[in-house]
């Protein structure tokens, strides 16, 4: 078990750097109020942009090869820790110290991580093998969720315009998390054409799809406001289609879904508070309107 929470944990620290380098690149980016193809041809040509992106792929490489050895239902939150790297880095960008309440919700946020897994203990679960109409129900479910998510950030605005396309963004992740453990479960099986599957295919598509959310999300406002919901957002995805998909297995009685469902809480609630330190507000902050400069 050791393994994927080790992988798990590295590419939570690839995830939070990449995160906080697309959200600064996003925001120096106009392209106007509304939902756009346009922003993402426009960070395509932007070098640094590309660091993040880089190493975001390298973070859910790790991610998935974690996703290959162990569980989905283990692996998930560990992914979530990526705020618990974000807030140094951040940090860093902008030459400041985090204060000591971001480096408690920090704390809080490690903490409800190994909690849950503690609790929980999830073990089991199968990769392959896998019914067509279960991932067709799967997906259904969460495209649902993702329309229904994207369509009340088009009619909102600022902050809670990247908010809900977090969520968005998160479910999406989510799904390509499933997937991901789908592939690579596959390739362990030894019968797995890359090229003809079409699992290979539906996670490439997923994650464009999720890029696209994502730098929408990041491009609406800082990255205080959207991080939160795709961090809590996608470990929920993945945690149940691991149950429901892979029949991964955890303990059910009533003090270890107790002590779990505290730890999931103290979770979000430590990636919530993390992600709305001022460091991090800063850090991955548009450069300031002219009526800004002046005040």
């Amino acid at each position: 078990m050791i393994w994927p929470i080790c992988l798990g944990l590295l590419g939570a620290a690839f995830l939070g750097g990449g995160f906080v380098v697309q959200q600064r690149e996003a925001a120096q980016v106009d392209v106007g109020t509304g939902f756009s193809l346009r922003l993402l041809m426009t960070l395509v040509r932007r070098r640094i942009w590309w660091f993040g992106i880089v190493s975001m792929v390298i973070g859910y490489g790790l991610a998935g090869w974690s996703l290959g050895r162990g569980n989905l239902v283990l692996v998930e939150p560990l992914i979530a820790a990526n705020l618990l790297f974000a807030l140094p880095i951040a940090a860093m960008w902008c030459r400041q110290r985090p204060s000591w309440r971001s480096m408690l919700a920090a704390l809080a946020l490690a903490g409800g991580v190994s909690g849950f897994v503690i609790a929980a203990r999830p073990n089991g679960g199968r990769s392959v093998a896998i019914p067509s109409d279960t991932w067709a129900f799967a997906g259904a479910a969460v495209a649902i969720v993702v329309g229904v998510a994207t369509g009340l950030a088009l009619r909102r605005r600022g902050e809670r315009r990247a908010a809900w396309l977090g969520a968005a963004t998160g479910v999406v992740y989510g799904m390509q998390d499933s997937l991901t453990r789908r592939v690579y479960g596959g390739i362990a099986d030894g019968a797995f054409d890359l090229l003809s599957s079409w699992p290979v295919w539906v996670l490439f598509a997923v994650g464009v799809l999720g890029v696209l959310l994502a730098q929408n999300a990041f491009d609406c406002a800082p990255l205080t406001s959207s991080l939160p919901a795709i961090s809590v957002f996608e470990p929920m995805t993945g945690i149940a289609l691991g149950i429901l998909v892979f029949h991964s297995h955890v303990r059910t009685d009533v003090l270890s879904l107790s002590l779990a469902a505290v730890s999931l809480l103290v979770m979000f609630i430590g990636a919530h508070a993390v992600s709305k330190s001022h460091v991090v507000h800063q850090a991955t902050s548009g450069p300031p309107t002219p009526l800004a400069r002046a005040a």
